[in-house]
């Protein structure tokens, strides 16, 4: 597999120094003479803990006998090879590498110190930009915390229509979303049947407050000669919205189980247990 280019300018001019020194023959106690600093300086250098600053560089290609391109590409010296292959790779584009022969070849020191502050305010100002878009950028949003309740929800039904069985007590649960409607009931109970159309349809999930009464003109879920209903109360009998549909009288056999409050959207089930 070729090396993949991920090192970085410091280590390219740090493999480049070296390849320099050891094309010129030169060590580094010899290469710290010639600049006039030390050899800590140089061996810091190869060691890649900094590189040389902007006024040293043309100095020390001249020691050395290269160009500053020599010594920032490593498409010159200093190049990578990977255990099994030859491939190198270029770190700079076409135009950063001519920018760099105009620098070194055309440009006195005062030109290059020209570019050179041009560049650290451009860098500056660019850091800058990246800043501010930082603090401009939206903050993250923070989780919703979502609130859910868990409803009895029996599996019989009531009967909107000729009356359903109410033998049977098992139920089971469903997780739905908290809200003012969900959290005023006790259980949920799915309608059969079409008399209580338009209002309600056979199928609908219906809210249910468990309760021993409702008011004349409320829908209630009732318990009548052992079924189960969801009518309209009327006092002296149970109402259908459906006119297809006769009102059932009341007797003493006659009792409410619960009011309902409205019908469960299915958008707030989580799930069902």
């Amino acid at each position: 597999m070729a090396w993949m280019p991920e090192i970085s300018l410091r280590e390219s001019i740090r493999l480049n120094l070296i390849a320099a020194m050891e094309k010129a023959n030169i060590n580094q106690t010899q290469l710290a003479d010639k600049l006039g600093i030390s050899k800590g300086t140089i061996n810091n250098w190869v060691r890649g803990n900094n590189s040389p600053d902007v006024d040293t560089v043309p100095k020390i290609c001249k020691v050395l006998g290269v160009s500053v391109l020599d010594l920032y590409s490593p498409a010159k010296m200093g190049q990578r090879k990977d255990l099994k292959g030859t491939q190198t790779v270029s770190f700079c584009s076409n135009e950063a590498i001519k920018l760099a022969q105009d620098y070194d070849e055309k440009l006195d020191n005062w030109g290059r110190k020209q570019v050179r502050a041009v560049a650290d305010n451009e860098i500056a100002r660019r850091a800058a930009e990246i800043e501010e878009q930082k603090k401009q950028a939206p903050s993250p949003i923070e989780p919703r915390i979502v609130k859910v309740l868990y409803l009895p929800h029996p599996i019989q039904r009531a009967s909107a229509g000729y009356g359903d069985p109410a033998d049977d007590e098992s139920a089971e649960r469903v997780c739905v979303l908290h809200n003012p409607l969900t959290q005023m009931a006790d259980y949920i109970m799915t309608a059969h049947g079409d008399s209580m159309e338009p209002d309600i349809h056979s199928g609908d999930m219906l809210l249910v407050r468990r309760q021993p009464a409702v008011e004349v003109g409320e829908t209630g879920i009732f318990i009548h000669r052992g079924e189960r209903y969801v009518k309209i109360f009327r006092g002296e009998s149970l109402h259908s919205a459906n006119p297809d549909y006769p009102d059932i009288p009341t007797n003493e056999d006659t009792r409410c189980i619960g009011r309902v409050v409205g019908t469960l959207d299915p958008d707030w089930i989580v799930m069902n247990e």
